[in-house]
C-alpha cells in the first residue's frame, strides 16, 4: 500500500468520525433553535445589520404621519441602521406548531438619536417564525428557523415620529 492511499484512508476515516461525533451530540430542539434565531436577528439589529428587525422598522416608521415610501423608505432604513436600537423580548418563549413558530411578548425597545439615548418603550409584539431546510458543512441537512415576520400594535409615538 503506498503512502497517498493510506492518507487517504485516513483522511476518509477522521472524516467518518467526525461525522459520527457531529450526530453523537444531537442537534440542537426546536425551542434551542428558535432562540437562536431571534438571538441573531435581535443582534443584527443592535449592529445596524439587515434582518427581521430592520424590515419591520423601516416598513411600518411613519414620518410626519405618512408612511415612508419609496426613496423616503431608503432614507428610514439608513436612518435605522444608524441608530441601532437596542431591543429585548421579554417573554422569548415559542409556541411551535409544525414549521411555525410564534413568539408574543412584550418587547422593550431603545434607541440612541444623535448622541441622545431615548427612554426605553414597551410594545406588545408577535414575532413569527418558520423552519427551513439548511446544511452544515456544505452537504449534512439541518433545519434552521428564520425570524419571518414582526407585527405589533399601539406603537408609542416616540418610535413612529407621530
Amino acid at each position: 500500500m503506498t503512502t497517498a492511499s493510506k492518507v487517504g484512508i485516513g483522511f476518509g476515516i477522521a472524516l467518518v468520525a467526525l461525522f459520527g461525533l457531529k450526530f453523537a451530540l444531537g442537534r440542537p430542539t426546536d425551542e434551542e433553535a428558535i432562540q437562536a434565531a431571534l438571538k441573531e436577528a435581535l443582534q443584527a439589529s443592535r449592529e445596524g445589520r439587515p434582518g427581521a428587525v430592520l424590515d419591520f422598522v423601516s416598513r411600518n416608521l411613519k414620518v410626519n404621519s405618512e408612511e415612508a415610501q419609496g426613496a423616503g423608505r431608503g432614507e428610514v432604513a439608513n436612518y435605522i441602521r444608524n441608530a441601532k436600537p437596542d431591543i429585548e423580548v421579554l417573554n422569548p418563549k415559542p409556541v411551535i406548531t409544525g414549521d411555525t413558530a410564534t413568539i408574543a411578548s412584550p418587547v422593550k425597545v431603545s434607541v440612541r438619536i444623535a448622541m441622545v439615548q431615548l427612554p426605553a418603550v414597551t410594545i406588545d409584539a408577535r414575532i413569527g417564525l418558520a423552519k427551513e431546510s439548511g446544511r452544515e458543512w456544505l452537504i449534512i441537512p439541518v433545519p434552521k428557523w428564520r425570524v419571518t415576520e414582526i407585527q405589533a400594535d399601539n406603537i408609542p409615538s416616540e418610535l413612529t415620529g407621530n
